[in-house]
């Protein structure tokens, strides 16, 4: 199966933020699978500023180990990518009502583009994407933020019930 699997995933992991055993059971599941993990290389950015930025340069050597354990597949930001992620900043909004970012516009681009069959996330401006199936390693990202996200995102959540 392919998958893409978000930035904020692996960082959960790898700094053992709220929910890292179930973000290592559900890694673990896509190995065992054999998955096929797509990311945008502006993940990798994603991934290593806040490493390079907080001198946990531990830490790096043990995510580069997991991205060639995973043989993980990064997807260059194209043209197409590109106009992509500008069709969806321009039409999707998050649950605060702002506009997609930039970097999760490429993110979710890089996933259509790929023809992922779920797009991994942990991140709550996902929530009213409708292009794919989009996931938490939990089930979906609803569940993820009741188990595991702030009050101020739990907040959110019941906002946009009513």
């Amino acid at each position: 199966m392919k998958i893409l699997v978000d930035s904020n995933i692996f960082l959960t992991l790898i700094l053992k933020d709220r929910g890292w055993s179930d973000v290592k059971t559900f890694l673990d599941s896509i190995y065992d699978r054999g998955d096929r993990i797509y990311m945008s290389i502006i993940q990798l950015n994603e991934i290593l500023t806040p490493l390079y930025r907080y001198g946990l340069d531990d830490k790096i050597d043990v995510i580069k180990g997991e991205f060639s354990k995973f043989k993980i597949k990064f997807v260059n930001v194209d043209r197409k990518i590109s106009e992509l992620a500008a069709i969806y900043r321009g039409r999707y909004k998050t649950i605060e009502n702002r506009w997609l970012s930039l970097a999760d516009a490429l993110i979710l681009a890089t996933a259509v583009v790929s023809e992922v069959e779920t797009l991994y996330t942990i991140d709550i401006d996902f929530i009213n994407i409708d292009l794919l199936n989009i996931s938490s390693p939990i089930g979906t990202i609803e569940k993820w933020i009741l188990k595991y996200g702030t009050e101020r995102q739990r907040r959110l959540l019941k906002e946009k019930s009513m």
